[in-house]
């Protein structure tokens, strides 16, 4: 207990100092005010990131980005609804922020023509399972009921998230077949933590990549043992009745990271359900890839998870081949 405490001590003091250097360097995304009856959420949990507002002047902060993608926003005086893409961040349920992957979400926003919707949910250790999920629906919930004030169609929602946020995203896609209100039309989990139930160190029995002391408490952290293998926490352990009717997934991997093997497992558990679902292998890429690429100060830089070197044009050009390909899925299944 002692060690836990340590741990959670060192997690939520990171955490604070990433949020500072987060919030230090500003955003162009529009702040989602949530009203008092949404319990589970704080002020400026989500941030919003619309294709008509990222004008091209703002365009150095992802300046890959081609002065093509920005036509898809132009409209009519009356457009037909659109889909958008709610986004989570990585960090083990414990670390990160949603602005260190505001990089991503400008991107996508512009490439797909779609809101974004990036989330800020709560984290462990004060806030395990299912406390975030809780917090996401209830979002997800409020900005369906109020869906005309971006001009976005509640029964095309799509979800996408890295690492632990794909989890999240998982674990949301299973939920929302109980949903009436919305509807999840695809889900995109780049190098997903989907077994939360298998120690980190039997995920790599060769020892190459080392586990530091934050990393083997995230499950600790997240749910008791107990209930590790529950789908909604482990969706990697979800039966094929319970993924029944889940959304087409597209799974998008790193050939040398140590989550790889349960996520070629989810989706071939996936299609054996009768579900489409694919997985691209992001070839010679490990963990936290597109972070590192988003953010010198994402949560893969201050923990060390054997990334190629800071500024690798290999990790460059996966990132954006990576997000290239989620925006295509987002335009793939979008319904007209």
């Amino acid at each position: 207990m002692e060690r836990r405490a340590r741990v959670a001590r060192k997690v939520i003091l990171l955490r604070g100092l990433t949020r500072a250097e987060a919030l230090r360097q500003g955003s162009l995304s529009e702040s989602l005010e949530l009203p008092p009856s949404c319990k589970t959420c704080l002020p400026n949990d989500v941030y919003i990131y619309r294709p008509e507002l990222l004008s091209e002047d703002k365009k150095d902060q992802t300046a890959e980005v081609s002065s093509a993608s920005s036509a898809s926003s132009a409209s009519s005086a009356t457009p037909a609804p659109r889909p958008a893409l709610f986004t989570f961040h990585g960090g083990g349920f414990a670390l990160g922020h949603a602005l260190l992957i505001e990089r991503v979400c400008i991107y996508i926003c512009r490439k797909a023509g779609i809101p974004v919707f990036n989330i800020e949910y709560l984290k462990t250790p004060e806030h395990p399972y299912p406390e975030a999920l809780n917090q996401i629906d209830e979002i997800l919930q409020y900005v369906a009921e109020n869906a005309g004030t971006w001009n976005i169609d509640p029964h095309q929602f799509f979800l996408m998230g890295l690492s632990a946020g794909a989890n999240l995203a998982a674990a949301c896609a299973l939920r929302a077949r109980e949903q009436s209100n919305y509807t999840i039309r695809g889900q995109i989990l780049h190098y997903p933590y989907l077994d939360v139930a298998t120690p980190f160190a039997d995920k790599d029995p060769g020892g190459h990549v080392e586990v530091d002391e934050i990393t083997e408490f995230y499950s600790e952290f997240y749910a008791p043992a107990s209930m590790r293998c529950l789908s909604y926490i482990s969706p990697v352990y979800a039966t094929e009745a319970e993924l029944a009717g889940i959304a087409p997934t597209l799974c998008v991997t790193a050939e040398y990271d140590i989550l790889r093997a349960e996520a070629t497992l989810y989706v071939k558990k996936l299609q054996s359900a009768g579900i489409e679902a694919e997985e691209l292998v992001m070839a010679g890429m490990s963990h936290a890839y597109i972070e590192q690429w988003a953010s010198s100060g994402s949560y893969a830089n201050d923990i060390g998870v054997g990334l190629p070197g800071s500024g690798s044009i290999g990790v460059w050009i996966a990132a954006i081949e990576a997000l290239d390909a989620s925006a295509r899925f987002i335009n793939a299944h979008t319904k007209c």
